[in-house]
């Protein structure tokens, strides 16, 4: 649902879903990175990585 809304470039709609998520995954923290990154929002992403409790490959790649 996040990666949706961001590539219908409703970011604050993601967003907002994205905060109001009692337990974010790898997956909701990486669709946001991603989001951030693909329009050209590298301090959003950054600042999401920063936070991520857990990361792997795929979110370290988005933001590459």
């Amino acid at each position: 649902m996040i990666s949706s809304y961001a590539t219908s470039g409703e970011m604050e709609a993601a967003r907002s879903l994205f905060d109001q998520m009692d337990r974010k995954d790898v997956v909701s923290w990486t669709a946001m990175v991603s989001a951030y990154a693909k329009i050209g929002d590298l301090e959003s992403a950054k600042l999401l990585v920063d936070q991520m409790p857990v990361k792997n490959l795929v979110s370290w790649n988005a933001m590459i």
